[in-house]
């Protein structure tokens, strides 16, 4: 686990860009402090640069990493999981590999495949190829994001690329970048910036499961053709009934799948431990790993006070079971100055107030073990969120219903239900429901996956800033737009399946979200985070199975294959506790003893946003909040992040 930087293009041998070089990898410093190193093209036109975080083959594994001529040079970040069986291809094919982990098998695989390497990978990564004799750069990010990859030109046209943004803006102090207005609705919409735009004009992510080649059009280098295209996607066409595959041959090879996948990601060279939430995928993970440690697991959680929130006595409880050392780490409000280093650390803005417990077990973790597993990922792959259960319902019920009742469910029968302001709530759930079933399909589930639809959006605007907003957006930026493609990539499924297909694909939110969330969180403490369920052979196999398979057709309850498939190493009484989920309670902290400081923050003179969002509109927000009107804990929260990052930037 590592961060990569490089600059290519003409003079890129110079003093000037070796000192932007050293500035880019300074800037990741903490994604690797075990070593610094560099390479420059000795014809000058192209320099890597890496920081390490020494995690497999510690004594070898350095990098910039070349092939035996040296006519290919790579930088990597994240982990290949299935490097033995790749370095054994490579020396029965008379390669000399030049270390015994991951990064040895680069240099070599793209020597013989090409930009066919990325799909023989499997694990997470942000890959640099440096190909001498062709001029020519190829970038590549994994499946799911899990490592993050950005790049731009610069204005003399040379390609900077980074883990991070920040690295971007350390490689050239002149640079000052603007707001993406569009990539600014986008994530108001989403909570996130979806790829491949970042938060900044003219500054692009690598999508996750794409790969990004830039060659030289010209002699002088100041050009580019570049071609970005996917190497991979999840295959949503094909699905196996019941005859083909019963579900108990289903769940058992699930379970083999996962096996493989944990077993591979507990190889290190350093100490593993597991985030353990008390939920359903932490406690697989963790007691699958304990079955492989020859030594006590240990296990991570936090604690909040509210007790609707806090899973830690079930997380703690699990955790002796395993016999695992554990350690609860506390989550208060008034982490508020936290926030500060979150918004400062993580590049772009993000709506998600779990970054905050992330970053906190992140931190703890890290005083204690290098790498630790998580269960990201299996909400996803398996039905699992709250949100999915009630598309599914949502869809069945309009489906078997005639329209007069629909109409009365949505309407009358809605509106008798009183509006709790409370986020967590059996009525709000209910009613919500309801709500819904007067939906159509896109609606449904924009309902769900959009946070701040359109005409909320639009009235916190100021006049000038929806001028702009619309000489720069256009009918393929617009959310709803955004939302329709990815649904689309598992057309003729059922709409819940849409919806997983929307939060699987590159602009969805385990990428744009949750993985982003994880990956700066864990990284900003040196700490490696690693996801089995996101092994992508999971993802391509719950793709092909009947949503009934995973969401019961019956009860409701989602990852019916997780329970099938781990009920020998986890107990029944996990998968039948009600859901959390890893978040904060903003909605109590933001109506009570964060509600003056919020105020002050983004109504104050001092306020950025203000610069583009309307203040009345937003006092008007914290108003509904505060009296207990309306839930606006989501959307307020995504503004205390914007401003944060506003002001933590200097932009």
């Amino acid at each position: 686990m590592c961060g990569i930087a490089g600059i290519v293009g003409p003079g890129a041998n110079s003093p000037e860009i070796r000192q932007a070089l050293a500035a880019m990898t300074r800037a990741i410093a903490r994604r690797g402090p075990d070593e610094e190193s560099f390479w420059f093209d000795p014809e000058g036109t192209a320099a890597l640069g890496f920081r390490r975080l020494a995690i497999l083959d510690v004594a070898g594994g350095h990098q910039p990493m070349a092939n035996e001529d040296g006519s290919v040079h790579v930088v990597f970040n994240g982990e290949i999981y299935n490097f033995p069986e790749l370095h054994h291809r490579l020396e029965a094919l008379g390669h000399r590999l030049a270390g015994k982990g991951d990064t040895a098998v680069l240099p070599h695989l793209y020597e013989d495949d090409g930009e066919a390497m990325f799909a023989r990978l499997r694990g997470m990564f942000a890959i640099a190829v440096w190909d001498s004799p062709r001029k020519r750069l190829t970038l590549g990010r994994d499946r799911f994001g899990q490592k993050p990859l950005v790049w731009r030109v610069d204005a003399a046209g040379r390609i900077h690329f980074a883990s991070e943004l920040k690295a971007l803006r350390a490689a050239d102090p002149a640079w000052r970048p603007r707001v993406d207005l569009v990539a600014l609705d986008q994530y108001l919409a989403f909570g996130y910036v979806p790829a491949p735009r970042t938060i900044y004009q003219n500054v692009h992510k690598i999508p996750p499961g794409h790969l990004a080649v830039f060659e030289q059009s010209d002699a002088a280098g100041g050009s580019w053709n570049t071609v970005i295209e996917p190497f991979w996607s999840l295959d949503w066409s094909r699905q196996v009934d019941a005859r083909e595959m019963p579900f108990t041959a289903a769940a058992s090879r699930f379970r083999e799948l996962l096996d493989s996948a944990v077993a591979e990601q507990n190889v290190a060279d350093v100490p593993v431990g597991v985030f353990l939430s008390g939920g359903i995928d932490s406690s697989i993970v963790a007691a699958l790993s304990a079955r492989l440690a020859d030594r006590p697991l240990r296990t991570f959680c936090v604690a909040f006070d509210d007790r609707s929130f806090d899973e830690s006595p079930q997380a703690e409880a699990f955790a002796k079971a395993l016999g695992a050392e554990h350690t609860t780490i506390p989550v208060r409000y008034d982490a508020w100055e936290t926030l500060t280093h979150i918004a400062r650390c993580y590049d772009e803005p993000l709506a998600d107030n779990s970054a905050l417990p992330t970053w906190l077990l992140s931190q703890a973790t890290s005083q204690h073990v290098k790498v630790a597993l998580a269960g990201d990922g299996g909400d996803e792959i398996a039905l699992g969120y709250d949100r999915y259960r009630a598309i599914a319902l949502a869809d069945r019920v309009r489906k078997n219903l005639p329209a007069s009742a629909l109409k009365f469910l949505s309407g009358p029968l809605a509106k008798c239900i009183p509006a709790s302001s409370k986020a967590k709530t059996r009525g709000r759930r209910i009613k919500a429901l309801l709500e819904s079933f007067g939906s159509k399909d896109l609606q449904l589930a924009a309902r769900w996956l959009i946070h701040w639809d359109e005409p909320r959006r639009l009235a916190l605007y100021r006049e000038d800033t929806l001028e702009a907003l619309a000489e720069a957006a256009n009918a393929t930026t617009d959310p709803l737009t955004i939302l329709t493609a990815a649904m689309a990539t598992a057309q003729g499924r059922e709409l819940v399946r849409c919806s997983q297909a929307a939060d699987l694909s590159p602009t969805g939110y385990l990428p744009g979200d949750l993985n982003f969330k994880v990956d700066i969180a864990s990284m900003a403490h040196s700490l490696e985070c690693r996801a089995p369920f996101l092994d992508h052979r999971l993802a391509e196999f719950t793709a092909t199975l009947p949503a009934e398979y995973l969401i019961h057709p019956v009860t409701g309850r989602g990852k019916r294959l997780f329970r099938a498939a781990c009920a020998d190493v986890v107990p029944d009484e996990v998968f039948t506790r009600r859901k959390s989920g890893f978040a904060a309670p903003v909605d109590r902290w933001l109506r009570g003893p964060l509600a003056e400081r919020t105020a002050e923050l983004l109504l104050g003179p001092d306020a950025h946003i203000a610069e583009m969002l309307d203040q009345a509109a937003i006092r008007h927000i914290l108003d509904e909040h505060r009296t207990g009107a309306a839930d606006h804990a989501y959307r307020i929260w995504a503004l205390i992040m914007l401003e944060m990052w506003f002001r933590e930037n200097g932009i």
